[in-house]
């Protein structure tokens, strides 16, 4: 057995034993077992004929396959401290093992993190099964494909970055090239549904369904493959597999023959993101940080902490419109093509809302000494450090919320009262991750930490649930006034929520 495998096996095997040795982990395992279990045997096979135009399916299928491509791939232009951590750092680099091996059990790695994503997808049969009536082998190979298609993904991201190599210009004419081929294929598809003077779901499925798309790098040779299968069509699973072990080959060439040595760019990027403050500076380095204008003209105290984060905000996005904020827009966007209720596409977004305010600014603040050597009252500078997430919440609200509202054609008070319901519900989950933090501050976050974590998450929304169906029975039709009352009950929770927890700071480092 080689050093590598031998490595594999010890992580694989530890990582069970801290698994079935953990009640939380194991029962949060079952409950997800039993869900997905549940969710094929309580569907029955449509016998009905009114489905959707299953091309649709395929549309989003090639939607999905793509955004998981270019959010895996893209790890590639970063440097190697995306791949490795300075554990492996200090084990691998150290051992008489080739550069090509090292960065094949990177991508390992990093594998197993994108596959979770797969597991909830088993979760989605009965909603798939009702709309296009496809069957349980076939769903089945659509999750399935989904694997294959990070794991495809994870190679792209290893090949770009081999090429790269931690060189700036060699990276920013990769990147450009990329981004082209990208960009090109967006303005096809936009271009290409703008039918009769407007977007129209029938007009983009017609669009997306051409072949042209499923020439995408990787996630529409895997679409490809899928449909040509599920269809019978001989040609597409012939093209897809010649395109698919074409990629193979280049991989195997880029991969395997060039020669490099990564470990100086590998260090100093792992050092970074590992936020130990133990930089080593005889690394050198080339890259070039551009800040902007520097300095403070303002804040004093711990008022200094929210401008050092406004400015770091300002830094990392354009008037706090960052990338993830684009990528929200564009998957509302979809779901108000395809979704018929308002609610059904109110409740998706609160759903990614669940899990994008858990990476703020102020929890890095929690792991440095700064904000805690501040002499000032724990509510003061809990409220300086939550003070930089507002403007954030509120302008990603009314970005990911406009497109949407003009597809579906929305009012404008009740695009408004959207802005406000969805920015309520970013306020209630940020009070819920000061709670939590206040609560488990000791303890190690986990797959447990995150069970308890949703929960909170859905007690604490029933009341503006509750006052919601409420204010729907009452104004018929008004959607504004279930919004805005969602915004009252949930701005009250989350403040009640922050001062219940405001001695946070008082309990030193997490």
């Amino acid at each position: 057995m080689g050093a590598l495998s031998y490595l594999v096996a010890m992580q694989t095997k530890n990582r069970f034993l801290k698994f079935v040795r953990s009640p939380g982990k194991v029962i949060y395992a079952v409950v997800l077992f039993f869900a997905a279990v549940m969710s094929f045997v309580s569907s029955d096979l449509p016998s009905h004929s009114q489905l959707r135009d299953v091309r649709e399916l395929y549309v989003i299928l090639l939607v999905f396959y793509t955004f998981a491509f270019i959010n895996i791939a893209k790890n590639g232009f970063m440097g190697g401290g995306s791949l490795f951590s300075l554990a492996d750092i200090n084990l691998l680099f150290t051992s008489p093992v080739r550069n090509t091996s090292v960065l094949l059990y990177a991508m390992l790695q990093q594998l197993g993190r994108s596959l979770f994503v797969g597991v909830i997808l088993l979760l989605q049969f009965n909603n798939v099964n009702g709309y296009y009536g496809i069957g349980y082998g076939e769903f089945l190979l659509m999750v399935l494909f989904y694997g294959i298609t990070v794991f495809f993904s994870q190679l792209v991201s290893v090949m770009i970055y081999t090429l790269c190599n931690g060189n700036e210009k060699r990276t920013a004419v990769i990147k450009t090239l990329c981004y082209l081929v990208v960009g090109l294929f967006a303005v096809c598809g936009i271009v290409g549904s703008y039918d009769s003077g407007t977007f129209t779901i029938e007009s983009a499925v017609e669009c997306f369904s051409n072949d042209l798309f499923l020439f995408f790098p990787v996630s529409g040779y895997f679409v490809m493959i899928l449909q040509g299968i599920m269809q019978k069509k001989i040609a597409f699973v012939a093209v897809g597999a010649v395109l698919i072990i074409l990629l193979i080959v280049i991989f195997a060439f880029v991969v395997t023959l060039r020669k490099f040595d990564f470990y100086e760019d590998v260090l100093s990027s792992a050092q970074v993101n590992s936020n130990t403050g133990s930089v080593d500076t005889n690394v050198p380095t080339d890259k070039k940080v551009k800040v902007g204008k520097t300095g403070f003209t303002k804040g004093w105290g711990s008022s200094v902490i929210y401008e050092k984060n406004k400015k770091e905000n300002r830094r990392a996005s354009v008037f706090y419109i960052d990338t993830f904020t684009v990528v929200l827009a564009v998957v509302n966007a979809i779901m108000a093509f395809t979704m018929d209720s308002l609610w059904g596409i109110f409740a998706a977004q609160i759903y990614f809302v669940l899990f994008s305010v858990g990476s703020g600014r102020w929890l890095k603040e929690l792991k440095n000494p700064y904000i805690y050597m501040i002499p000032e009252k724990s509510s003061t500078k809990l409220f300086y450090m939550l003070k930089e997430q507002l403007p954030a919440y509120l302008v990603q609200s009314i970005v990911v919320t406009v497109p949407m509202s003009l597809i579906i054609k929305l009012s404008f008070p009740e695009a408004f009262g959207m802005v406000l319901a969805r920015f309520g519900f970013c306020w209630l989950f940020t009070a819920v991750n000061v709670a939590m933090k206040n609560i488990f501050s000791s303890t190690n976050k986990g797959i447990f930490y995150g069970f308890i974590y949703i929960v909170f998450c859905i007690s604490v929304s029933l009341p503006s649930v509750i006052s919601a169906f409420a204010m729907s029975a009452i104004f018929v039709f008004n959607y504004e006034f279930a919004f805005i009352s969602i915004f009252i009950v949930n701005t009250f929770i989350g403040a009640l929520l922050i001062v219940l927890n405001r001695k946070l700071l008082d309990k030193g480092i997490r």
